[in-house]
C-alpha cells in the first residue's frame, strides 16, 4: 500500500512538472514553425529577385558574339547609332514609358448677396476656393546600348534607366 501511494505521489509530481514542459515545447514549436515559414518566404522573394537579375544578364550575354545583322532582324532599326573610338559602333535602342498620378480639383467662387424685394443689393460677399492640382507625370527611358566591333560582331550589351 505504501509503495503504491509513493508511486502515485511520484507520478503526480512528475506529471505536474513534465506536462507544462510539453505544453511549453508545443509553443516553442509553433514559434519556430512561424519563424521558419517567414524565413522561407523571405528566401523565396530573394531567390526570385536574383533569378530575375540572372535572366536579364543571361539575355544580355546571349547577344555577345552574334552578328549585328541578326540583331537588326530581331529588333528592327535602332533609335540611333554612332561610331566608337575603336572603329566599331554603338547601337542604341530606347523605350519610353510614362507614369502618372495625382488628382485635380477645380476651384470655384460662391457669391452671397442680400437684396431687397426691389432687387437692390444691400450686401455682397464672395468666397473663392483655389483649385488643387497634385497631378504629376514621370518619363522613364530605358536605353539598351549594343557595342559592336568593326567586324560587325556584338561585344557587349548594357542597359540604363533614367
Amino acid at each position: 500500500m505504501k509503495h503504491s501511494l509513493v508511486c502515485s505521489a511520484v507520478l503526480a509530481f512528475l506529471l505536474s512538472y513534465v506536462t507544462p514542459l510539453f505544453a511549453q515545447q508545443k509553443k516553442v514549436d509553433k514559434k519556430l514553425q512561424a519563424a521558419i515559414e517567414e524565413r522561407l518566404e523571405s528566401d523565396r522573394l530573394f531567390t526570385e529577385m536574383q533569378r530575375s537579375k540572372y535572366n536579364k544578364d543571361q539575355w544580355r550575354r546571349s547577344w555577345i558574339g552574334a552578328k549585328l545583322s541578326d540583331l537588326y532582324k530581331k529588333w528592327g532599326a535602332p533609335t540611333r547609332s554612332f561610331p566608337d573610338e575603336n572603329g566599331g559602333q554603338i547601337v542604341v535602342y530606347e523605350t519610353t514609358s510614362y507614369s502618372t498620378g495625382g488628382t485635380y480639383k477645380p476651384g470655384y467662387s460662391i457669391t452671397e448677396s442680400l437684396t431687397t424685394q426691389g432687387g437692390v443689393v444691400l450686401q455682397s460677399n464672395t468666397t473663392t476656393v483655389a483649385a488643387e492640382d497634385t497631378r504629376w507625370v514621370r518619363q522613364n527611358i530605358r536605353s539598351t546600348n549594343v557595342y559592336v566591333s568593326k567586324e560587325g560582331i556584338i561585344t557587349n550589351v548594357t542597359e540604363t534607366y533614367n
